[in-house]
């Protein structure tokens, strides 16, 4: 006779695990969590971080720096610099919402200077040393503080600005100033000493003047003075606070930066993303990334330069603009589009007319086409310059609707009123 086993039942199936030692290894993995986890060290990092804010010396807040990471038991740098990037990406979900919060949020989107520098940007400048680009930051700040147009043509915000001066002495800015003229009372302020660790004064001196523009010369000088790397973690987490910094409160940060060695003995004919250090940092960090050298080019007209949108979310990749410059004054004088483009004058006058033209039919729906011949302007200028308008966040009287689609089909056009 054969005996068969009864078979298992519930219970005994959910016993088994305890047998197999299942329940030993739960608790040698809760054993091992309160050893591993980083709970304490969290709390620690969190309440040092606001510690460091409070502090006022940037030599003691270093020091203190130093501490905290001790404290924290992440001695090694880059695994704290992580730690310190993480929890900021895990802070910034704190903002996570629906896309209907989204919708309802309020952002200033418009131009500190008009095609240049976007409200709340990092905006990158690149350029060889000694090709300008210090001056051309200098001619923004005063163009800035004395609200006259930069170059002669690109509208600014106007307002204080302040320059951090890493890579030239007092004597020679100084110098400069007095060769363009600048009134001494306008509302620029300096900074002479910085590095990563000073983001917290930036951001003290912004607020009390007030500032809307902040120039730095140059990323170079300050991160690498430390002996931080294009490469390294730091490089890419001050730019992200930088960033953060101008979306936090609605400021314009240009931010120079000198290029790699030339790969030919003649030197550059243009600048692109692969001329400079760091450009997958960059261009992750950075709002809008600009191009900037002295055409040396046989049919370049005396003292030429060229200032190139290299991408990426506010000016239009490739777009170029030359410009004049003098050796008297060392003024930049906007001469003109490469390709024959429409200037950033007359981009504000289609925008201007367009909005005036549907003022005057408030209520009626208007085609695109329709609106670029009633203001004799090309009707993809005027496409372009309503889209961007209306995406700015700031267009709360524009409409776009729906039109109906042709007898032939196709796509439905956007018809667009006040």
């Amino acid at each position: 006779m054969t005996f068969v086993s009864d078979p298992p039942q519930l219970a005994d199936v959910f016993e088994l695990p305890s047998k197999n030692g299942h329940a030993n290894r739960e608790q040698q993995k809760a054993a091992l969590l309160e050893v591993i986890t980083g709970a304490v060290a969290l709390d620690t990092l969190k309440l040092g971080l606001e510690v460091l804010e409070d502090i006022e010396s940037p030599t003691e807040r270093f020091i203190a720096l130093q501490n905290l990471r001790e404290q924290t038991g992440l001695t090694n740098g880059k695994a704290f610099d992580q730690a310190v990037a993480t929890l900021i990406d895990e802070q910034r979900n704190d903002q996570d919402c629906t896309l209907a919060e989204l919708m309802e949020r309020q952002h200033d989107a418009t131009w500190g200077i008009d095609q240049f520098g976007a409200k709340g940007a990092l905006v990158c400048i690149d350029g060889d040393k000694g090709e300008g680009k210090t001056t051309l930051m200098y001619q923004a700040a005063i163009a800035v503080a004395s609200g006259a147009p930069l170059f002669n043509e690109l509208t600014v915000q106007r307002g204080p600005a302040i320059i951090v001066q890493c890579d030239e002495s007092d004597l020679n800015a100084k110098k400069k100033f007095l060769a363009m003229g600048a009134d001494a009372d306008l509302p620029i302020h300096w900074m002479w000493g910085f590095n990563p660790a000073m983001v917290p004064e930036l951001k003290r001196k912004i607020q009390k003047t007030g500032a809307k523009l902040i120039g730095i010369d140059s990323i170079t000088t300050v991160a690498g003075g430390r002996g931080i790397k294009s490469t390294d973690p730091e490089y890419a987490l001050f730019l992200y606070q930088l960033n953060h910094l101008a979306a936090e409160l609605g400021v314009v940060i240009f931010l120079l930066i000198h290029l790699r060695k030339a790969d030919t003995a003649k030197g550059r004919t243009a600048v692109g993303l692969d001329d400079f250090l760091g450009t997958g940092m960059l261009t992750a960090a950075c709002s809008d990334v600009f191009g900037y050298w002295a055409n040396k080019a046989e049919d370049a007209f005396p003292y030429q330069f060229m200032l190139r949108c290299l991408g990426k979310r506010n000016c239009e990749a490739g777009t170029t603009w030359d410009l004049q410059g003098s050796t008297d004054d060392f003024s930049l004088t906007f001469v003109g589009v490469q390709g024959g483009g429409e200037t950033p004058s007359e981009r504000c006058s289609v925008i201007a007319k367009t909005l005036e033209y549907l003022r005057q039919r408030k209520g009626q729906p208007q085609a695109v086409e329709t609106i670029a011949a009633g203001i004799g302007a090309h009707e993809k200028t005027v496409a372009k310059e309503l889209r961007d308008y209306y995406s700015s966040g700031n267009a709360l009287q524009i409409q776009r609707v729906k039109g109906q689609s042709t007898a032939g089909g196709g796509r439905p056009p956007w018809l667009w009123m006040f």
